[in-house]
């Protein structure tokens, strides 16, 4: 068995075909194997036979491998030592391999190159040219002789030397001394530490180990400390590279030997200093340290403050809120207040107009009244700039611009105050460098904030002092209608001047200077404010400058107004075509409430009362509703002599009171308990028994949302409180007088055409209505009111009503008036004559007939149709 396993590792062997010349010396080797194995074989038997063997080809496995793998080339001849060590002749020299044995294995260790350079013959050996005698020596034969040796006196001498570097080279150039950003100020060979770049990492070096009798058989290896963990082998390459080292700190160990696997403890050394990029430098990195605390420093600062910041602006907001809520408030009270005011104010001026118009009195009497009338005007104009102000604020004061003097405008506006300031003993004095300046101005918004600075300037100065109004034009190349062309108003006083602290604040609200006063005259804080709004609305500026009086040096105040020139500056919309008042003077000497009057026609009490009286000579009938019955009676006595009047104080009793009588016309207020004025107008403008009637509201609010609300219902007219007793009057007789006329005109047109009447809507459908059933069942004798009201869905109470406030007929009236016409349509065809004319309206007597179409249109059915075929 165990000569078996023999053969087998033999043939293994044999398989391994080395490149020998033939296999005559494997098979010496394995015979010299098996001699000495068999020799050993008897005595050793009882131990481990299955390890010899084992061992046998293993030592034989191990002798090729290391062969093949260390190149010895050709093989000429093998001999094994006394150490058991094996003997190679190559054409290269002789290689001894020597094993290492331990209790379970054997191994190769090292293999020993020896040629010409250790004193051989040459380096080629002959084939089978090798002995062994008894001594041991060996004997090899070659081309040039033969070498005998004593293989225990041959000593395996390891050569090593110190390594020195000969080449740096950077990205592949060799580098010089004197070259830029050089690591080297020396030679390579004499330089113990280079220091690279960021840039300059990519390096090799070139070395060279020294007194070596063979430079060819060196072998080398290197170490780079901090880089690599162990030696690293190049074999007898002595140029080394790296690319791409980390900052950083390193030691080049270079060692070199003729033997690869033996080396010394000799080796020289580099010092390898990479140096990191500037924003990896130790002081980049402290920077960064440095901005990264300042950042979260600030960070953490920043969000300490917005979060106080935060809390500060919420805190202010919920006060500005508050603020804001305690000031609406306020203004709300006060305009609440204001309409409050207004109905007292109509009860006190209304009947004073009157007293003072109507009634002759004693000169001291009636100068007495007129300060009273005056007094409440005054007071009447207070609480319009309050309500002003907060049309201001909801945006409903809108400029309205056109072309004027306001020059003349200026000067006319000075009148009233003149007077006031002679009798105070004041010098009011007005100067202009032109007496006709053109410009675009709202007159009725410029005359509230002259108003307010010359009344300020009066309030101010004492007695002795001297107010100057002064105009100018301030023209851009002597352009009027050049862009940045302004008229300058300037309002001057030597009154005592305000303080330098409360000219920036002297605009705002309710700001009253120096105690609350100006002058000796409380002030209400609001007229310079409602001044710079009314100044700003026409695109200008307001500006003020002042001293207060001292000691030594007199106090003075002047307001300087700029007003743009030309309408390049104003909106299309803000622009209207002409005042209907002009600059005339004598205008503004009328009284405050008769300024009011722009939309009423002057001539309107022309016409005579008695045409509005039926043929009964009725008075016509009002209804007026009023919540205040002292208003309500002060109404009813403005028209009880001329109209039948009815009152109602509130709207519900009002509306069952105007169904009940059907009045000619409605007066009410629009604020009321139960039901507003402006449900009241909706609810009679919807029905058909009320919708002809025509309705004034009264209100004491000015805001144009309410007068809109008012006038969308179909109120015919808007009269703001405090009215004027005459304002209301004219309306009255204006809106009578367009019914008056619209009766005239369905009783003349011989063709009844309702679009053409002032109807309301609903009216016009019912008179529609009523005609196109009167025309549809005219040829029908029984044609009456009764069938005509139920078509109409109307009793016939209130059908009659309805007909006669619009047509001014009675209803027997309004179905004969339109047969009539019919008639009169079909004579002037000339196709029929009276007789079917009178059939085909529904008339059967002929004298009724004749009678009531000569009555109609003055002449009888014959000769109104011989006219109009002539004609």
């Amino acid at each position: 068995m165990i000569i078996m396993k023999v053969f087998f590792q033999i043939i293994l062997i044999i398989c391994l075909k080395p490149r020998m010349g033939n296999y005559g010396l494997v098979q010496k080797a394995v015979w010299i194997v098996l001699i000495r194995f068999l020799k050993n074989l008897y005595g050793k038997i009882a131990q481990n036979r299955l390890n010899i063997l084992f061992r046998l080809t293993k030592f034989w496995c191990y002798t090729k491998i290391a062969i093949i793998i260390y190149g010895l080339d050709i093989i000429n001849a093998i001999e094994e030592d006394n150490s058991k060590n094996i003997w190679v002749s190559t054409n290269k020299g002789i290689s001894k391999l020597s094993l290492n044995r331990d209790s379970s294995k054997i191994k190769l260790i090292t293999v020993k190159n020896y040629n010409k350079t250790d004193g051989l013959q040459s380096n080629q050996f002959s084939y089978r040219s090798s002995f062994k005698d008894n001594t041991g020596k060996m004997y090899f034969g070659g081309i040039e002789g033969y070498n005998t040796f004593y293989p225990n006196q041959v000593k395996d001498t390891i050569l090593t030397s110190a390594v020195i570097f000969t080449d740096l080279k950077l990205n592949y150039k060799t580098v010089r001394l004197n070259e830029e950003n050089a690591p080297i100020k020396k030679s390579i060979s004499e330089t113990k530490e280079i220091i690279l770049q960021h840039f300059q990492r990519q390096f090799s070096l070139t070395f060279v180990g020294l007194n070596y009798i063979n430079p060819d058989n060196v072998y080398y290896s290197y170490m780079l400390t901090g880089f690599d963990k162990q030696w690293v082998f190049t074999d007898k390459q002595s140029t080394i590279s790296f690319t791409q080292l980390q900052a950083g700190e390193y030691e080049l160990k270079v060692r070199a030997s003729d033997n690869p696997n033996i080396w010394g403890d000799n080796y020289s050394k580099l010092k390898i200093i990479v140096l990191p990029p500037p924003w990896k430098t130790w002081w980049a990195y402290l920077a960064y340290s440095i901005i990264t605390i300042l950042i979260l420093g600030s960070i953490l600062f920043y969000s300490s403050k917005w979060l106080t910041l935060k809390n500060k602006l919420a805190f202010e907001k919920h006060s500005k809120e508050k603020e804001k809520e305690l000031y609406q408030n306020k203004v709300r009270f006060f305009t609440d207040v204001s309409h409050e005011l207004r109905t007292p104010l109509t009860l006190i001026i209304g009947p004073l107009e009157k007293l003072v118009s109507d009634v002759k009195l004693n000169y001291k009497l009636e100068k007495q009244l007129e300060i009273i009338l005056r007094s409440a005007k005054k007071m009447h104009a207070l609480i319009n700039q309050l309500l002003n102000l907060r049309k201001f604020e909801k945006g409903h004061i809108k400029l309205y611009a056109s072309k004027g003097n306001i020059a003349g405008f200026a000067k006319e506006t000075t009148l009233p105050f003149r007077e006031m300031a002679k009798q105070k003993g004041i010098s009011f004095e007005y100067i202009s460098s032109q007496n006709q300046i053109v410009a675009w101005y709202d007159r009725t918004k410029m005359e509230i904030a002259l108003n307010n600075l010359f009344s300020n300037a009066l309030k101010a100065t004492p007695s002795g002092g001297n107010i100057k109004v002064k105009l100018d034009v301030i023209a851009e190349n002597d352009n009027p209608e050049a862009s940045g062309s302004f008229v300058e108003i300037t309002v001057e006083d030597d009154g005592k001047g305000i303080s330098p602290e409360h000219i920036t604040n002297i605009f705002d609200r309710f700001f009253q200077p120096d105690g609350n006063k100006l002058g000796n005259q409380l002030g209400t804080g609001i007229g310079l404010e409602l001044t710079m709004r009314m100044v700003k609305l026409h695109g200008g500026s307001i500006d003020v400058k002042s001293r207060k009086t001292g000691e030594k040096e007199k106090g003075f105040t002047i307001f300087t107004i700029l007003i743009p020139l030309g309408k390049k500056h104003l909106n299309p919309e803000n622009i209207i075509s002409e005042y209907r008042t002009s600059e005339d003077s004598s205008l503004y000497k009328n009284e405050l409430l008769n300024s009011e009057l722009p939309d009423i026609q002057k001539d309107a009490g022309d016409f005579d009362f008695e045409s509005l009286l039926d043929e009964n000579k009725e008075k016509p009938l009002m209804v007026v509703v009023e919540d205040n019955q002292e208003v309500c009676n002060f109404i009813k006595s403005l028209f009880v002599d001329n109209y039948r009047v009815k009152t109602a104080y509130n709207g519900k009793k009002g509306l069952q009171e105007i169904i009940k009588i059907i009045p000619d016309i409605v007066i009410s207020d629009v604020m009321m308990p139960e039901m507003d004025g402006i449900e009241l107008c909706s609810i009679l403008k919807t029905d058909k028994r009320t919708c002809h009637i025509p309705v004034i509201l009264l209100t004491a609010r000015t805001e144009l949302t309410f007068k809109y609300e008012g006038l969308e219902t179909g109120a015919d007219d808007y009269v703001q409180k405090p009215f004027s007793a005459k304002y209301l009057i004219l309306k009255v007789k204006n809106l009578l007088k367009q019914r008056q006329l619209m009766h005239g005109h369905f009783y003349r047109n011989s063709i009844v055409k309702p679009e053409e009447l002032a109807l309301t809507p609903t009216d016009e459908i019912l008179i529609n209505k009523a005609v196109q059933y009167i025309e549809k069942n005219i040829n029908d004798p029984k044609l009456n009111v009764d069938s005509l009201s139920k078509e109409l869905a109307l009793s016939r109470v209130h059908f009659y009503r309805k007909i006669k406030s619009i047509t001014n007929l009675t209803a027997v009236e309004f179905i004969r008036n339109i047969r009539l016409k019919k008639a009169a349509q079909l004579l002037e065809t000339g196709i029929y004559n009276i007789d079917e004319v009178k059939f085909m309206i529904g008339i059967n007597d002929a004298n009724y007939f004749r009678t009531s179409f000569k009555k109609q249109f003055g002449l009888n059915p014959k000769d109104y149709a011989k006219k109009k075929s002539f004609l």
